[in-house]
């Protein structure tokens, strides 16, 4: 992984949406490497109604490069800059790390309760258009005041606001679409992300979640520069 410098910089929009793109999170070399030894446990993968998954010790047992993921220190500083609160390891090894495959026309992801907090999506596998489907679906943070974490702030769903003379808002619904070796953060608790259905046969999207869970705010000073990761 290469591991962006200067992240408290990247706090403010991050505050702002409660999701942050990281483009080319993962290497060329790392994301060959961690393909190999998610898709080694394709296998093992627990179908449900719309899309397969892997959780728990059974994934933190697909390789050396998954179990460090899920407890590398420079990875958990780089998240804990970004989101402004410290990123801790959560207890239970099904919410640490997961493992999601869509490959069928009409497979995608609901927002589901019990989720991490804080979630680090990298990204092995993805559609290659929009068109296909598989694009990541949530509602800024701003949209969720009460619930949101350190700098969100703004009306909640369907709250009143000055703009609109007292009339209830609609809930904005942003879209985003992410390539192979790309990472997504997210505050996970507030924006309810979801997944759009897969629209076309042999389009693929599997995704490796890290979760954390959200501890005391940071204060706001510069964060050291990234590390590299090898």
């Amino acid at each position: 992984m290469s591991l962006p410098e200067r992240a408290a910089e990247l706090r403010a929009p991050f505050a702002r949406l409660g999701r942050l793109r990281l483009p080319g999170l993962l290497t060329r070399a790392g994301l060959t490497a961690l393909r190999a030894e998610v898709l080694g446990l394709r296998r093992c993968l627990v179908r449900r109604e719309y899309d397969s998954v892997l959780t728990g010790s059974d994934l933190a047992a697909a390789g050396p490069l998954v179990a460090r993921l899920g407890s590398d220190p420079d990875l958990g500083a780089l998240v804990s800059a970004i989101a402004g609160v410290a990123a801790e390891p959560l207890p239970d090894p099904a919410r640490r790390l997961s493992l999601s495959v869509l490959d069928r026309p009409g497979d995608r992801i609901e927002p589901a309760p019990g989720g991490p907090p804080l979630a680090l999506a990298l990204f092995l596998d993805a559609p290659a258009s929009p068109q296909d489907g598989g694009m990541l679906e949530y509602r800024p943070v701003s949209w969720s005041a009460g619930r949101a974490g350190p700098g969100a702030g703004g009306p909640g769903p369907g709250s009143p606001d000055r703009r609109s003379g007292g009339a209830a808002l609609p809930e904005p619904l942003l879209r985003a679409h992410h390539a192979p070796g790309d990472g997504c953060l997210m505050r996970a608790d507030v924006t309810e992300p979801r997944v759009t259905p897969l629209r076309a046969p042999g389009v693929r999207r599997v995704v490796l979640t890290i979760g954390w869970a959200v501890g005391r705010p940071l204060a706001d000073r510069r964060a050291p520069a990234g590390a590299a990761l090898r």
